[in-house]
């Protein structure tokens, strides 16, 4: 993107599976809402075995359909009774998802079943093309679940190696978050960035929870970050991040003021943190390079050293 421009959400989606988590984001997703006068769209996919997923497709309703229906339909009801959603125009979907589970079983057949796994403890996916940005746990059966302790993924062979020799080295301190704030008015900046307006709140609960380290505003700096990142476990990065779709070493993650951390410059870093969590868009993104991979700004992070 040349420019940012503003915009206000006022229809928000939300799926739902009821878990903690979607609730996180349907809390996240009301504070938005009543701050721009919005409404929030409730989604919740319902996936049917294959004999009700045959029945939807000509028409019928099963006694099985509507008892599935029926409890999801109680289950959105409860969760729009939420204080979170008070004062909120608030609206419930259901859409049965019948093509999941036969093209799961289909990749499973073609993409698990010829590695013959036998009771692995721990497995590491190298991928290939577009398949670098597919979740392999989706398609595992539960009895593979059950064996593994361990899924783990890599770009390449060659990046593999360099995981599997990092040293484990535990820092004196814990974690490390940086949360820069952004102005439209940076003189000489390639971009103007909007302020991203929840990043203060996810890095003051991180900080709360782990007595963590946090460099916000002008302490912010791409100097602060080269200077402290091998001396935490833990990294923790809530910012904008652009990916060059023309020239992935010119992708970067931008620090105070758009200060540009470079694919490239990641590469000749050497990171020894122990895991680094990039909060910014698009970095597991990347051209795919033919014997490469995915050449992601979360790749560069790998190369530098960081194992996860």
């Amino acid at each position: 993107y040349n420019l940012f421009i503003p915009f206000i959400m006022k229809k928000i989606l939300v799926p739902t599976d009821f878990s903690d988590h979607a609730y996180y984001a349907l809390k996240v997703a009301a504070e938005i809402a009543k701050k721009n006068d919005g409404e929030i769209f409730l989604l919740h996919m319902l996936e049917l075995p294959g004999q009700a997923g045959d029945a939807i497709g000509v028409g019928h309703e099963l006694p099985e359909i509507m008892l599935f229906k029926n409890a999801a339909i109680n289950k959105l009801e409860d969760l729009m009774d939420d204080e979170c959603l008070e004062g909120l125009k608030v609206s419930e979907i259901i859409q049965f998802d019948k093509g999941f589970t036969a093209s799961s079983k289909e990749l499973h057949r073609q993409l698990i079943m010829p590695l013959k796994l036998k009771n692995p403890e721990k497995v590491t996916f190298i991928m290939d093309d577009f398949l670098h940005l597919f979740p392999m746990e989706t398609i595992l059966e539960p009895q593979e679940f059950e064996q593994i302790s361990s899924i783990g993924y890599a770009y390449s062979l060659k990046l593999l190696e360099i995981q599997s020799n990092i040293p484990n080295i535990h820092n004196r301190k814990n974690l490390a978050v940086f949360a820069p704030t952004y102005s439209s008015n940076i003189s000489g900046s390639k971009r103007q960035f909007g302020q991203l307006n929840f990043s203060k709140m996810e890095a003051d609960a991180i900080i709360q929870s782990t007595n963590g380290k946090l460099f916000e505003g002008k302490n912010a700096t791409k100097d602060n970050f080269i200077k402290i990142s091998s001396e935490y476990n833990v990294l923790h990065l809530a910012m904008h991040a652009v990916m060059d779709t023309n020239n992935y070493e010119q992708s970067y993650l931008a620090f105070q003021e758009d200060q540009p951390l470079y694919f490239s410059e990641l590469y000749n870093m050497k990171i020894q943190s122990r895991l680094a969590i990039l909060s910014a868009c698009n970095t597991g993104n990347g051209l795919l390079e033919n014997g490469e991979g995915n050449m992601s700004l979360s790749r560069a992070f790998t190369y530098a050293g960081v194992p996860a």
